[in-house]
């Protein structure tokens, strides 16, 4: 696979949603694990899977970069 613009672009999109998750998460932390715990733990699942999905699709670009050998 070849750098091409449109597959820089996806992985530069793919990097600033991580990113936006973490800002999220971080927040969260900030405002809500010292008072609940548990809720913290709740309200972050969907931030963390996101996180996950997108870190496979990251892993999965950089995976079809490699060269064949």
């Amino acid at each position: 696979m070849t750098l091409t613009s449109a597959c820089l672009l996806q992985l530069r999109t793919t990097l600033r949603q991580i990113e936006r998750m973490l800002r999220a998460l971080e927040d969260l932390q900030q405002t809500t694990l010292s008072k609940d715990p548990r809720l913290f733990a709740v309200m972050a699942e969907g931030p963390l899977e996101d996180l996950a999905r997108l870190k496979e699709e990251v892993d999965s670009f950089l995976q079809e970069l490699k060269p064949a050998g």
